[in-house]
């Protein structure tokens, strides 16, 4: 049995559309959780009636804590063997299901990659296809798709599709993946469960069938960034980071996932995208919780110095500069010279200059300073 997961959140205009095509399924043996995200229009109303009407139907209520969060709790009453995720926007062909059960039945991967129709803000529908090539990834044959997986070429194009609706998952293996993710992210949360899941999967499977209707919606958290998005953005990047590094393959995707993250700051406020890459904290070289001294007050210190407070990812014990007389008292700088004092695991070298960085490690090592980045 397949479960679909539907997560639904003030979705009166489609979800009657969406409900209807997932009805309409060639393939019959098949459960719908919807999951209402605390909707405030009519939206559970409506859903109610299909679960009154068809027995494949589940409605689960929850408070709206996101989507992200509805769907760990859809994915956690399933009972399927695999799981799909259809958005309450949107809505699928009768044979999305069974084009996906005829590869079960013949290669039996863990993971089902497909493309997908997106209608487009003017309302004209693209296909968007995986840029990884069609076919069946096991054993030696996934380090092709590791590498390509998540960047896959250019500025930025995607290896897989980072959109978990146009895919068939393993309830049990997506459940273990899933486990421990941070359900505060809001932009970019399918990138950081199916990339992870890719790495973990025995084989794959990459199609080009496209069943799934991507509709273009202009109330969509991605398409109106806030403020937060930025913090949003550091907060998917350290998860990721410590995922892959849990799993050991961070070596891999390190180069992919900074990419994708320069992705994801250049689409919102392109014009912040140079600066807010060159001073990114390095978070991939320092343990997490780390206590850590910060060195130097300037500009890039004083982002480094922000970013690690929002982020909460290590603990600032000592921030110094040579000019630590005349820096604002709040930041409590201390001297070079007092930093042997401290108990800390790493000094972060905070300048953007190559050579004054190496000039401030010599003069730190002839202080007695060790464990310098």
């Amino acid at each position: 049995m397949v479960s679909i997961i539907v997560p639904v959140f003030n979705a009166e205009k489609t979800i009657e559309r969406c409900c209807e095509s997932l009805e309409n399924q060639i393939y019959k043996d098949y459960e719908i959780i919807l999951v209402d995200d605390g909707s405030t229009d009519s939206s559970q109303l409506i859903c109610k009636k299909f679960v009154t009407k068809n027995k494949k139907f589940t409605l689960i209520s929850q408070k709206n804590t996101g989507a992200l969060e509805a769907r760990w709790n859809g994915l956690k009453k399933a009972k399927g063997e695999y799981v799909a995720f259809v958005d309450s926007d949107d809505w699928v062909s009768p044979y999305f299901l069974d084009s996906m059960i005829q590869i079960l039945k013949k290669y039996q991967p863990d993971l089902i990659a497909m493309g997908c129709l997106r209608e487009t803000q003017t309302n004209s529908i693209v296909k968007e296809f995986n840029k990884i090539k069609t076919g069946y990834y096991s054993g030696n044959s996934l380090l092709e798709l590791y590498n390509k997986a998540l960047h896959y070429d250019g500025f930025f194009e995607f290896g897989i599709l980072p959109y978990l609706c146009t895919k068939m998952f393993c309830r049990e293996k997506l459940i273990q993946n899933m486990a421990g993710i941070d359900f505060s992210l809001f932009d970019g949360e399918d990138a950081a469960i199916i990339f992870p899941y890719i790495f973990e999967c025995n084989s794959v499977y990459v199609g080009e069938e496209c069943l799934y209707h991507y509709m273009y919606n202009s109330e969509s958290i991605s398409h109106n960034r806030g403020d937060d998005y930025y913090f949003n953005v550091a907060k998917l990047y350290l998860y990721m980071v410590e995922k892959f590094k849990k799993m050991g393959s961070l070596a891999t995707i390190q180069s992919q996932l900074d990419q994708y993250m320069r992705m994801m700051v250049w689409q919102s406020k392109p014009e912040c995208f140079i600066k807010a890459y060159e001073y990114l904290f390095p978070f991939e070289k320092v343990n997490k919780q780390s206590r850590i001294v910060l060195y130097g007050a300037g500009v890039v210190g004083q982002t480094y110095f922000h970013q690690i407070k929002k982020s909460g990812y290590c603990e600032i014990v000592g921030w110094a500069d040579k000019r630590w007389k005349s820096m604002d008292s709040q930041f409590c700088m201390i001297a070079p010279e007092n930093i042997s004092s401290l108990k800390y695991d790493v000094v972060v070298i905070a300048v953007a200059d190559k050579k004054v960085k190496n000039t401030i490690e010599s003069e730190l090592r002839a202080l007695g300073v060790t464990n310098i980045l």
